[in-house]
């Protein structure tokens, strides 16, 4: 029995140490099953994080070389701009290129990282295919599998990440830049205009007569020339515009763009200047009334008088040489003074006046408008609106010999009366005042015309004419009546009005007062003189009523 027992006891034993064994076994297999898992997962995490640092560094890699190879946009960029100027080289780079070379990095970029695909998956085909040992030649195959797979996807996922974050830090990056450079340019153009508004800096057309703030510049290029419209700071350069043939152009008034020669963008016609403030003067007048003659005996001495004043120096734009030189053989008599052609609506003479100090510089122009336009009120069919609406005065000629009174004392007198006005000035008044009112912009006091206004009582040098109205006449009885008359002025005005209304031009003075509240009258000799030979004095007799 005790045998029995302790058989029991043993197999018992037996059964207990191979069960404690058993999972003892166990437990060592699971814990080393553990370990390997462990181990696998980390090495097939470290295979994920180098495929992922592999997508990072191709994805950066590619964004780099997409940018070299498309560092310069102006080899792809296409310039759709409705505003696109003809002969401007390129547009700035922030101004656009800069835009389109950011899109073509990006996508170039993109691309590059597809095409690394098969490149991947070739990766490591021939090692694999020389090693003998087939377990290690398999174990190794699905190893690069798994790894080539997670590059792959590394370069297509977490590449195309790192293509958007390069993409958006240079777009950062280049909106930085844009908006320094945007603001220099606001800047720049706002100075510009506001310059040329304070210093009322304008250019006049003297084809059409047409007021400019912007004119079409050529090209400083003797062998380009071409026209550059809008040259001022903008996307095709904010201090100098690049013209197609090479030439660096000025964009602003300040940096020397009005030494560029300019032209009207209307009608295209060369202009005198283009960096000076406006000051000129229409001239009315019928056909055959002295106007042209007048303004020739004016601007000759005119020009003497500033040549004579060392603080002013005087110009005459190119396009008036031939103009003056005519102006000079006319006064002297060399030359017959052409009168203005209808057909040619009015014609134009310039001076370009300036000081020492700079201070003053403007462009002093005379409008003499054909006396046939005066025909009737239809004035716009030859003249421009804006040189009549915008000059800063008026003058208007009157014949005396227009009337049949002192044509008849003229040939009493013995004074030729050929060539004498055919057109009524109190008609030429009229269609010129029914045209003018309906213009914007015409100042008036109540239904008259403010405008600085002088009105020229021409062909004093006549004997007829002289006895009747002259300076010497107006002194004489500025002497005989010393308490009428307040001043030399208010005399010349009283006495020029009497000789209209007792001479047969009582119409011509009811028209000037009923349309002009700022008129003086002036008496003179279209020739330049007076009957006894009194001196012409462009200040006295002119320019005084027309300060500005």
């Amino acid at each position: 029995m005790i045998e029995i027992l302790v058989a029991v006891a043993l197999i018992w034993l037996l059964v207990k140490a191979i069960g404690w064994l058993l999972a003892f076994i166990v437990a060592l297999l699971s814990k080393f099953f553990a370990i390997s898992i462990n181990v696998i997962k980390i090495f097939f995490l470290g295979l994920i994080g180098i495929a992922l640092g592999i997508g990072v560094i191709i994805g950066i890699i590619n964004y780099i070389k997409a940018f070299v190879s498309r560092i310069n946009p102006y080899e792809y960029y296409v310039d759709y701009s409705r505003k696109k100027q003809q002969y401007a080289k390129r547009k700035s780079y922030f101004f656009g290129p800069g835009f389109a070379q950011l899109r073509e990095t990006f996508l170039v970029a993109w691309e590059t990282n597809i095409e690394k695909v098969p490149e991947i998956w070739r990766w490591w085909d021939t090692s694999i295919e020389n090693i003998n040992n087939e377990i290690l030649s398999l174990v190794i195959f699905l190893i690069a599998c798994v790894f080539k797979i997670c590059c792959i996807i590394s370069v297509v996922v977490t590449g195309a990440v790192i293509t958007i974050i390069c993409a958006v830090i240079h777009a950062v990056i280049l909106l930085f830049f844009a908006a320094i450079i945007y603001a220099v340019f606001g800047i720049t153009w706002l100075i510009d205009r506001l310059y040329l508004k304070t210093h009322s800096i304008r250019a006049l057309c003297p084809n059409c007569q047409e007021r400019i703030v912007i004119p079409v510049f050529e090209c400083s290029n003797p062998d380009c020339r071409a026209k550059h419209t809008r040259l001022v700071p903008s996307a095709y350069g904010i201090w100098h515009r690049k013209c197609v043939c090479g030439e660096i152009l000025p964009t602003t008034f300040l940096l020397g763009r009005s030494r560029l020669r300019a032209y009207c963008p209307k009608c295209g016609a060369e202009l005198a200047a283009s960096d000076r403030k406006q000051f000129y003067i229409s001239m009315v007048g019928g056909s055959s009334s002295g106007k042209t003659v007048l303004m020739t005996a004016f601007l000759y001495e005119f020009i003497k008088k500033l040549h004579n004043n060392s603080e002013i120096t005087l110009e005459i734009p190119e396009i008036n040489w031939n103009d003056f030189k005519n102006v000079g053989k006319w006064f002297t008599g060399v030359a017959d003074i052409e009168g203005t052609e209808k057909n040619s609506t009015s014609r134009m003479y310039s001076l370009l006046i300036n000081s020492r100090n700079r201070k003053i510089r403007e462009q002093f122009s005379i409008f003499d408008i054909a006396g046939e336009a005066f025909n009737d009120s239809t004035l716009g069919k030859y003249v421009n609106e804006q040189q009549l609406a915008q000059s800063n005065g008026i003058i208007i000629v009157v014949d005396p010999l227009a009337a049949l009174e002192m044509r008849e004392v003229a040939q009493r007198e013995g004074d030729s009366i050929v060539g004498a006005t055919e057109i009524d000035p109190s008609q030429v008044i009229t269609n010129f005042v029914a045209y003018l009112s309906h213009l914007p912009g015409i100042p008036k006091i109540g239904n008259k015309i403010s405008r600085p206004t002088a009105i020229i009582i021409t062909k004093t040098d006549l004997k007829g004419v002289s006895t009747r109205i002259s300076r010497i006449k107006i002194k004489s009885e500025m002497r005989k009546n010393p308490g009428r008359f307040r001043n030399y002025i208010e005399a010349q005005d009283t006495l020029c009005e009497e000789f209209l209304q007792n001479n047969g031009l009582a119409a011509t003075y009811a028209a000037i007062k009923a349309n002009f509240s700022n008129a003086h009258y002036f008496p003179l000799s279209a020739m330049g003189k007076i009957h006894k030979g009194e001196q012409f004095d462009p200040d006295e007799y002119i320019l005084n009523p027309f300060e500005c």
